[in-house]
């Protein structure tokens, strides 16, 4: 608990620092981020397709995640599997989901200005990913914050984009099948199959972790979901820190 108190006081000191200071932060990192994905889509585009991923040095890694090996580049990883025509872009994350989520993050930040370079590679790299969050959250934005032309135009773009690509099997796979509803549920949204989680959450009383995190932890199933967060550390703990965020 002294551990936890710790770190509540530490990430209160946030709210210390200038806007001003935190936009710079950003500004900085997004800069950085894009130099190092301008190297890592070069490698990427030569490894998927010019066909020299044999030629390039790699190394073979077992990462946290027992189920998952990657091959790992100078600016990539993917998982250990037979290249093909198509690869998802990771870059040096570990899913490709994951660097759709950040870099769907810092373009709403920057408001999707495409003047700047660093921006316009955040967006390559997102479409490369395939990410279905990412896709979505573009979307979003153009529908909702977009003024009259670019709503039409990325209308317009949207559905010719689906005509032209909906019967290829790898946008299929990552995109539009995704999006299909599979008993009661989008097909996209699998992140509660792993192992007993779906099972467990059932069988447990909101009351165990509205204020606070389920109690022993360890006994908590993993899932890549938003439940599991909240279990994890507790409804009213989880609420408060994305709306501190926000």
């Amino acid at each position: 608990y002294v551990i936890m108190l710790l770190q509540a006081v530490g990430f209160s000191t946030l709210f210390l620092c200038s806007s001003e200071f935190w936009k710079k932060c950003v500004d900085c990192f997004i800069k950085l981020l894009a130099v190092l994905l301008s190297f890592a889509l070069i490698e990427h585009v030569l490894i998927s397709f010019a066909g020299i991923e044999t030629t390039l040095p790699y190394s073979a890694t077992t990462p946290l995640n027992p189920d998952r090996d990657y091959y790992v580049y100078f600016f990539n990883v993917y998982l250990q599997r037979t290249f093909d025509y198509f690869n998802r872009f990771y870059a040096f994350y570990d899913e490709p989901g994951v660097l759709g989520n950040i870099l769907m993050v810092l373009l709403y930040t920057q408001k999707f200005n495409y003047k700047k370079w660093h921006n316009v590679v955040l967006l390559v790299s997102g479409i490369m990913s395939f990410s279905l969050a990412f896709y979505i959250a573009v979307a979003t934005y153009y529908i909702i914050f977009g003024n009259k032309e670019r709503k039409v135009v990325f209308a317009s773009i949207t559905i010719l984009a689906t005509i032209f690509f909906f019967n290829n099997e790898y946008v299929y796979e990552y995109i539009f099948g995704r999006l299909e509803f599979q008993n009661g549920q989008m097909a996209g949204y699998n992140r509660e199959l792993h192992g007993d989680f779906q099972f467990w959450i059932k069988t447990i009383p909101v009351t165990d972790y509205f204020l606070w995190g389920y109690q022993p932890r360890e006994n908590v199933p993993y899932a890549a979901s938003w439940k599991w967060a909240f279990v994890l550390w507790g409804i009213i703990p989880s609420l408060v820190y994305l709306f501190s965020i926000i």
